[in-house]
This record gives C-alpha cells, structure tokens and sequence, in this order.
C-alpha cells in the first residue's frame, strides 16, 4: 500500500520563490543556490510538460561554458531529488506530493492536487471575480488576492528572460482584478474598504494610476485633506521620476476640483507638519485603545538614522540649504501611511510607529523608505550613511 500523500505543502511563487510544509519552509540555508533554485522555479513554471535537457540547458544557462551540460543538469536534478525525498528540513518524502520524473530523456515535475500553488488559487479568484456582487464577497475576495499577491511574480528570479512575460502578465491580472472589485465598491460608496486595500496593494507596487485615481477619490470623498495633498504630490514625482510619464487627464482634474473645494486647507496639508506632542499623545492613547479591541492589528516602530558623513558636501538646487532634520521630516511624510505617525527624536533621528505593519512587510517598508530618500535626494550614498531598524511594538497599558 502507497503511504498517504501529505497535506499542508504550499509552492510560492508571487514575491520570493519557496516551498513550505505547514508554514515553515523545506529548504535548508544551503539549498538555496541560485542555480538550483533557477531550476526549480523552471520546472513548476512547466509544470507536467517534458522538459529536454538541451531546452532546459538553453532557457537557463545560454552562456554556460560547461564542458558537460547534461552532467551538470543531472547533478542538480540529483540534488532536486535529494530535497523531496530526505535532504530537506523536515527529514520527510514529499515525492508523494511533488516528484521529479525522468522519461524518455526528458524530465517532468509532477504536482498533485493536494499541493496549493499559489499561481493556482490566484487564477480561480481572477475568474470569480467578475461573478461577485455582495459587499462582503468583494471585501473576503479582496483580502484573499492580496494575502496571494504579496511581491510579483518570482521577482527574486534570476532568468529574467523565462519569468518577465509571466511577470509582467501577472502584474496586469492582479492590477486589473483589483480596480474591479474597487470600482464596485466605490459604487457602494465603502471608502474605508477603498483606503484599507489600496494601501495594502501599495505594499507591493504603487504605479498603478487608476488604482491611485480611486484611491485619491476616497480620500476626498472621506475629507482626507492632508493624506490627499501628500499622496498625490509623492506618487505624481514618483511618476515622473520612475515611469518618466505625466499624470492623466483624469488625475489632474481630479486634483484641481480637490484643491478648488479645499483651497488653502489643502496647500497647508501638502506641508504635512510633524505631530506635536498632544497630537502624539492622542494618537498612541488611541493605538492602545484600538489594540484592545482588536487583537487583529499589529503595530510596528520604525527608527530612522541620517548622519552626513565626514568631509560630505551637501549639493543640489532643492536641498542646498537642507539640514539633515529637514531631510527626516522629508522622508517621514512621503513614506509613512495614513495611521502611521512620526516623531523627530534629534538631528539625526526619526522614529515612527506604524499601523497593522507585519514583519513580512518589513523589507517592503525599508524599501519605501530608502526609494524615497533615493527620489528626493539622488546621490545620497555619497553624502549621508542610513540605518533602518523595524521592530514589533509591544503596547503596555
């Protein structure tokens, strides 16, 4: 009698590639080479079809210099085998589940129906998608897909020649399924759901206009005048800057009517004072009290340090005559979020608390960060050394 498959194997393959077995990863340190998992990833890309040597060999390693390719190929193949059968950390068979075949010199990666992969539960929401109509299916349907889509598709690939076509038509899928379900909420006028999720599909990638033109929407439509001023102004630069496009039409007239209804309200937003200390106060007593009554939601503090290194000449038209505490404040307010809050604790050091920030968002954030240093003051390498510490809050009342 065949031993039972195993069940609670996940294959991961949106933001960084990984394999696990009920949440903890199979693969040692080791393992984890690029060329092995280049090999991987090519195999569950191909899933069930037969892969010959020599295509696998040219798809992967074109440039090789390889005195023997098929017996560099078997040997890594080897080394696949030994990870699904022992050489894994759990010490378990997984072939059960996931096996690497050989036939007819090809060779073929086997998945059975009891391994969730990633791409798959991805596809089934995007062809439920248009079927949704209640506010709570589009809500659940919403956390769902972002739960999946956590980083592009294996965006920590080194074949950007296999992975870039499917990249790219992931990218289009989720950005595409996503303005769906929160164009029908906004016609169900759930502007905090709007808010909530495309700030979490801002973790990922925030570029996306007609993602940030709703989002802008339920911002105004909530009053959020600040929050308006400073996200436009960011994701218009970064636009520029980045994608070297100007906004749309609809954009720019989106913010004119803003500034028309809100005039000087929304000019003094876009200058985004730091919080002085009563305001800090009420926030934090208002985080405690939050955290009370939700266990869901998980704070973060962030500490930022600039210091100008010896002998640095601090240059350019717009911070020529910036200190280093202005170029804090600068970084805080493009970077944090609505709920998040900042304060400058001396010249060289801001620290912020974030709102429901987990630590698998952490590299995302330190990325935000160091990008937006790296926007408003190109060449900052030369100039000032950073350091980004995050950490888990623990509140205590």
């Amino acid at each position: 009698m065949k031993p039972e498959r195993l069940m609670g194997i996940r294959i991961k393959t949106f933001d960084f590639f990984d394999i696990t077995y009920n949440g903890k990863s199979i693969f040692f340190e080791k393992q984890a080479t690029l060329k092995l998992k280049s090999l991987f990833q090519y195999f569950v890309i191909n899933k069930d079809k037969a892969c010959h040597p020599s295509k696998i060999i040219g798809d992967l390693w074109p440039d090789n210099e390889y005195s023997d390719e098929k017996k560099v190929l078997q040997t890594y193949v080897h080394r696949l085998r030994n990870i699904l059968i022992k050489d894994n950390v759990f010490k378990t068979d997984f072939t059960r589940n996931i096996s690497l075949t050989s036939y007819k010199g090809s060779y073929q990666l086997v998945i059975s129906d009891d391994v969730e992969l990633d791409t798959d539960a991805f596809n089934e929401l995007v062809s439920n998608a248009s079927a949704l109509a209640s506010y709570g299916e589009i809500v659940e349907a919403c956390d769902a897909m972002l739960k999946l889509y956590t980083g592009h598709f294996l965006q920590d690939s080194s074949d950007e020649f296999i992975v870039v076509k499917l990249q790219n038509h992931y990218i289009h899928t989720f950005y595409a399924t996503m303005l769906s379900y929160l164009r029908k909420l906004e016609k169900m006028e759930k502007y905090t759901d709007i808010i909530r999720i495309c700030e979490a599909i801002f973790l990922v990638d925030d570029l996306d206009e007609a993602i940030n033109v709703v989002f802008i929407r339920a911002l105004v439509e909530t009053k959020q005048v600040d929050y308006v001023s400073r996200h436009y102004s960011y994701i218009t630069k970064k636009m520029r800057e980045v994608l070297d496009i100007e906004p749309s039409a609809e954009m720019l007239s989106l913010y004119r009517n803003f500034k028309s209804l809100y005039g000087e309200e929304a000019a003094e937003a876009a200058k985004a004072p730091a919080m002085d200390e009563s305001r800090l106060r009420g926030m934090i007593n208002e985080i405690v009290s939050e955290q009370l009554d939700s266990q869901k939601t998980t704070y973060s503090i962030l500490k930022l340090d600039v210091t100008v290194r010896d002998g640095a000449v601090i240059y350019g038209d717009v911070y020529m005559n910036m200190n280093v505490t202005e170029l804090l404040k600068h970084v805080m307010l493009n970077a944090l979020r609505k709920k998040d809050v900042y304060a400058i604790v001396d010249n060289n050091t801001a620290v912020a608390m974030l709102y429901d920030a987990k630590q698998e968002s952490y590299p995302i954030i330190e990325a935000r960060v160091m990008d937006c240093l790296r926007t408003e003051y190109p060449g900052y390498e030369n100039e000032f050394d950073v350091n980004i510490m995050l950490c888990q809050a623990n509140l205590i009342v």
